[in-house]
């Protein structure tokens, strides 16, 4: 079995593997079969930039010198890069353009290398859209959802009917919906029954509310109030929500003082609640201290928690002192802590020492201990000494979140000393947390150092999370060597850590979890077979069903066979019935039917009894 699970930086490697076939199976288009031969570029981590006059030389040449992706990165700013690429891509042609997504897929940043690849997808929809989208679905098999979506709205947008064929030509459900999803939304809300019409022919249900509702939000910007006229008429619904909180939403960024007379006017009081607070939401980004007399004047039903929430962030923003002196004016308990709490992190962004000296003088206790972890977060980041130092003074007892939040973050930069802290705690509970909060900073990466540091820590120190915050990474890069370490220890720790890696590698590459089965035994094998099973039946039922036929004649079988059957219940019944039948006895076939019937009960509760009605009826249910 093909491995399908790799990370995006290795799906053209993938590609070379299997020789251009996904690409030359379906489109008639002559591939280069030479360009899948080659091996995957370098990763690229970091380019060194060029010099701002270079820079400028390249932009005033029209970037005719770039050739690659690299020299695309070394442009100092990112529109230069942007700029660039576009125009590299622009006069690239078909196999130029694979030939720099796959360089573009070995950039490790992952913000770049998506926007670079949609850049390329793009130019490459336009010249060969058939190739884009076999590229992008390969793309959307290896964890990159982004790119399927963008190049059927491409294609779409050049020629409907041709998107619409190759889309309905896709056989993996997931890929099929988003693209017709995609090829979709290229139409204009306004356009109801050419969506009506693209939609039958996509197999996609369509719904005209949804469509309305669109249609409103997008009205609002140049007549709010009537839009909000015509979804008031609508049937009571989500759309018809959504399109009212769409449409004041709109409204309150243009005018909200206006947009608060319209919705204080309407009668339904959940319906007006809503849209009030949409309002405030939206004033409050603009005029905090307007926002706040407006909530102020609303009735105590109306001064929702998460509303004082919003509006003392944004006056904390302007002046966070004058936020605290009006609080004590909230009659309800719960709304003043919400203000308290909004008021202390916008304030800790900026000056955390200055909120955390607020914050010790409290007298009440409660109210410290809940704004503690806010302002420790900042002062963490801003100043790390002086963060130890008051998560030990403002609990005396050591609160773990506390100090566990500043030694994550020294850790960050100097996690010997890190460790050193840790180390140094006399309170048994807090030392653990604090030695595996380091471990767990360092091991992601550089998971052999910390495994290193494992080795060197008295025996007492260790535990079965110190070993599987290093192994979880490890896993990732090396797997032999982190299964190797972990070999090293002995009883209950090994298994432990074991069990860790196998969750981690078969939620990347099943296949290659698979390949380390024969070397387990006992509960850890057991515990990857079942990883394992449930990540093959995640993408494809029928090849998890296979496998696990593997199994037949052992115990672990018949448990492997009903995670695949849960799994199957929820997208095709008649599978999960079928593979019932291979349950060895029919009391397990029976109760795996049951099991199914429960699954779907909600959903299709006519056929959850007719299930029931054709099984024997158990003492149980007399």
């Amino acid at each position: 079995m093909q491995t399908k699970w790799l990370a995006l930086g290795t799906f053209v490697l993938i590609l070379i593997g299997a020789g251009g076939y996904w690409l030359g199976k379906k489109s008639t288009t002559n591939i280069d079969s030479d360009l899948f031969s080659k091996n995957i570029t370098t990763p690229i981590e970091s380019v060194e930039s060029m010099t701002a006059k270079e820079a400028q030389q390249q932009r005033e040449n029209h970037y005719q010198s770039l050739s690659n992706i690299a020299e695309v990165l070394s442009l100092p700013s990112f529109f230069a890069q942007q700029e660039a690429l576009h125009s590299l891509a622009g006069r690239a042609d078909r196999i130029e353009l694979q030939e720099l997504l796959q360089q573009a897929a070995a950039v490790t940043d992952a913000h770049q290398r998506e926007n670079l690849l949609q850049i390329i997808i793009a130019r490459l929809t336009e010249i060969d859209p058939q190739t884009a989208a076999n590229i992008a679905i390969q793309a959307y098999q290896n964890k990159n959802y982004s790119l399927l979506p963008q190049a059927y709205r491409h294609w779409a947008k050049i020629d409907l009917n041709a998107a619409i064929k190759s889309a309905n030509a896709i056989t993996n459900a997931n890929q099929q919906r988003t693209a017709a999803q995609s090829i979709i939304s290229t139409i204009s809300v306004n356009n109801i029954q050419q969506i009506a019409e693209v939609s039958e022919r996509l197999g996609v249900e369509a719904s005209e509310d949804k469509y309305v509702s669109n249609a409103l939000i997008e009205k609002a910007t140049q007549d709010p109030e009537t839009a909000m006229q015509d979804a008031m008429k609508m049937a009571a619904s989500y759309e018809r929500d959504s399109a009212l909180s769409g449409i004041v939403d709109t409204w309150a960024t243009q005018d909200p003082q206006q947009a608060l007379s319209y919705v204080e006017r309407i009668a339904d009081n959940r319906i007006r609640q809503q849209l009030i607070e949409t309002v405030l939401y939206r004033w409050a980004e603009v005029d905090p201290q307007a926002a706040y007399e407006v909530l102020q004047a609303l009735p105590n039903t109306g001064k929702t928690s998460s509303l004082s929430y919003t509006v003392f962030t944004y006056l904390a923003n302007e002046n966070p002192r004058q936020a605290l002196s009006i609080i004590e004016n909230i009659p309800s308990s719960r709304n003043r802590v919400d203000a308290y709490n909004a008021t202390i992190q916008s304030w800790a962004a900026k000056d955390a020492p200055a909120a955390a000296a607020f914050v010790t003088q409290l007298d009440n206790k409660q109210l410290k201990q809940q704004l503690a972890p806010t302002v420790i977060q900042y002062l963490s980041t801003q100043s790390p000494d002086a963060a130890l130092a008051w998560a030990r003074e403002i609990d005396s007892t050591g609160q773990l979140y506390l100090q566990n939040t500043v030694v994550s973050q020294i850790a960050t930069t100097s996690p010997e000393r890190a460790l050193q802290i840790a180390l140094s705690s006399q309170q048994p509970v807090l030392r653990q947390q604090l030695i595996v909060t380091v471990i767990d900073n360092l091991s992601y990466n550089d998971p052999q150092r910390a495994a290193a540091i494992i080795d060197q820590l008295p025996y007492a120190d260790v535990n079965s999370d110190t070993i599987n915050s290093v192994v979880y990474n490890w896993a990732n890069n090396d797997p032999d060597a982190a299964m190797a370490w972990v070999n090293s220890k002995s009883g209950q720790l090994r298994d432990d850590g074991l069990i860790s890696i196998g969750s981690q590698l078969a939620s990347v590459d099943p296949d290659l979890a698979a390949s380390y089965l024969p070397q387990l035994a006992g509960s850890v094998r057991e515990s990857w077979a079942q990883n394992i099973t449930y990540y093959y039946s995640s993408y494809d039922l029928t090849e998890a069903a296979t496998w696990i036929e593997n199994f037949r004649g052992e115990r672990l079988y018949e448990s492997l066979l009903s995670s695949v059957v849960g799994v199957a219940a929820s997208s095709d019944v008649d599978y999960a019935l079928q593979l019932v039948q291979n349950m060895p006895t029919q009391t397990q076939r029976n109760d795996l039917i049951r099991q199914i019937a429960d699954q779907i009960s909600y959903s299709d509760p006519q056929r959850a009894d007719q299930l029931i009605a054709r099984l024997p009826v158990r003492e149980a249910d007399l």
